[in-house]
């Protein structure tokens, strides 16, 4: 399986003429480079949850992301 980051900017090149049609093409790629310095919020749940098995601490770190208080990366 390739890299999430080769995967993207494959997606990206075969979709790039209509990304630029629209308008979006800057904002895909920021949302995919955030998505590859931060990972998924699959992935930040897992960190979270290995951190000590708590529900709780899994519930407090999406609480703290969501209100931008917090860190969004796998820890």
């Amino acid at each position: 399986m390739l890299p999430f980051a080769v995967q993207a900017a494959r997606l990206v090149d075969r979709v790039r003429p209509r990304l630029e049609e629209y308008g979006d093409l800057e904002r895909v790629a920021a949302f995919l480079r955030r998505l590859d310095e931060h990972g998924c919020g699959a992935q930040r749940q897992r960190a979270s949850w290995s951190r000590r098995s708590r529900p709780a601490d899994v519930v407090d770190d999406l609480v703290a992301a969501t209100a931008g208080t917090g860190p969004v990366s796998p820890a």
